[in-house]
């Protein structure tokens, strides 16, 4: 075996080295992102107060520190209704 054949084995080494290096490299970054977006599409669909039984739009009841949902629908239509509802109740 010459020197040169040797040079040719030891380049070989190093770039079968290099090419696991990138690909462990590659499969890292895409782990990431996959990831990251997978974190990022959790945080969006459960950010906000808003949730949805059925058809019917929820929102986080006000005053009780997001304890209960009520449906949306009825509290626009008589806002005032609820709270002196949610008074009686609370006995304040």
């Amino acid at each position: 075996m010459g020197s040169s054949e040797r040079t040719q084995s030891s380049s070989n080494r190093e770039s079968g080295t290099s090419k696991k290096t990138v690909a462990s490299v590659a499969a890292a970054a895409v782990a990431g992102v996959v990831l990251v977006g997978s974190g990022l599409a959790m945080l969006a669909s459960s950010s906000g107060s808003e949730e949805q039984k059925g058809n019917e739009k929820l929102m986080v009841a006000p005053g009780l520190g997001g304890a209960s949902h009520i449906p949306r629908k009825d509290f626009e239509n008589d806002p005032a209704s609820y709270f002196r509802n949610h008074r009686l109740k609370s006995g304040r």
